[in-house]
C-alpha cells in the first residue's frame, strides 16, 4: 500500500527481495557502522525510507540499512522510488551519502541533547 506524505514522495511497502545494492556504491559500511545501523533499527524501527531506483530496483540511498535488514530477518521495508537515467542516478548516490558530511555540529545544541 502507497502512502503520499506533504512533499509528495510514494512511499511503498516492499519485499527486501526485490531489492538490490547499488553496484560500485562508493559508500563503504565497515563493521562499526553497520553495527550503529543495526542498533538503529533496532531501537528505532526503519524511520526513513530507502531512495531506489525503479527501473533496476537498485538501492541509491540505503546500502548499509538494507544488508542489515536482510541480516536481521525483515522481509520487507518502505521505499521511495524514483526514475532516472544512469548519470543522474550515479549523481543522486553521492548527493544523497555524502551531503551530510558537508554540515556541521552545533556542539552546544548537541551537549545539550546529550545531557537530557
Amino acid at each position: 500500500m502507497a502512502k503520499k506524505d506533504k512533499a509528495g514522495l510514494v512511499v511503498e511497502r516492499v519485499p527486501l527481495e526485490q531489492l538490490k545494492e547499488f553496484p560500485g556504491n562508493p559508500m563503504q559500511h565497515g563493521e562499526r557502522n553497520l553495527d550503529a545501523i543495526r542498533r538503529s533499527l533496532v531501537r528505532f524501527g526503519q524511520v526513513d525510507p530507502l531512495v531506489v531506483r525503479r527501473s533496476t530496483n537498485e538501492v541509491l540511498s540505503g546500502n548499509g540499512r538494507i544488508r542489515v535488514m536482510r541480516a536481521l530477518g525483515w522481509a520487507d521495508c518502505d521505499a521511495v522510488f524514483v526514475e532516472l537515467a544512469d548519470a543522474a542516478a550515479k549523481a543522486l548516490v553521492i548527493a544523497l551519502n555524502k551531503s551530510g558530511l558537508l554540515a556541521d555540529f552545533d556542539y552546544e545544541a548537541l551537549s545539550t541533547i546529550l545531557r537530557d
